[in-house]
């Protein structure tokens, strides 16, 4: 079984609160459901799972919905959020699916509202969006902050290692406004493909 295997946590990703508009992203008939027995399947084993989230131009307005619904009602206690990064098929499908940060804004401060209602605010983290677009919820944000002690070394399955660090800082920019910020000096900055889509 995965518990005598060792796994000790799993992450799955579903997009959205419903089958149809998440199967429509993924663009796999079923996905959805067959996801959730998945994740039914390891709480029954007693293994942690946690939710990731890609917004979306069809999901974003469902965000609250989606907490709502895995977070408030079903009990899941780790749910990552992601702003995009521009590459791979998301670079490829940018101009029909991707968002700016003014359009994530108010579905964040919602969700964030209504899980902080709930007391389930720490269930909810956010990931690839810099502190200036949703500063209220810079508590919540990961991967912002240039990390002095952070963990330098991943090893992919192929056997590469890669300097996350350096991964990281170099898909970052620093855009003019950054200059006048308080937290320029310990924010990585903007991701680079977003600067070179939206200015």
């Amino acid at each position: 079984s995965l518990v005598a295997a060792g796994v000790t946590h799993v992450r799955m990703s579903l997009h959205a609160p419903d089958a149809q508009t998440h199967d429509a992203i993924v663009v796999v008939p079923g996905a959805f459901d067959r996801a959730l027995k998945g994740v039914s399947h390891l709480r029954k084993l007693d293994i942690p799972v946690g939710l990731n989230f890609v917004l979306v131009r069809a999901n974003a307005e469902k965000l609250p919905a989606f907490l709502r619904r895995f977070v408030v009602e079903d009990g899941f206690g780790d749910v990552i959020v992601y702003f995009p990064h521009e590459r791979g098929m998301m670079a490829l499908n940018a101009g029909e699916i991707g968002l700016t940060y003014a359009q994530v804004r108010r579905p964040l401060l919602e969700s964030a509202a209504l899980l902080d209602e709930a007391g389930k605010l720490s269930a909810l983290l956010i990931a690839n969006l810099p502190p200036c677009a949703a500063p209220e919820l810079a508590d919540l944000l990961l991967d912002w902050e240039k990390d002095p002690g952070e963990a330098a070394a991943m090893v992919g399955p192929e056997g590469r290692a890669t300097n996350i660090k350096t991964m990281k800082d170099a898909q970052k920019l620093a855009m003019p406004a950054c200059r006048a910020c308080v937290l320029k000096d310990r924010c990585r900055g903007v991701e680079s493909e977003y600067l070179k889509r939206f200015g």
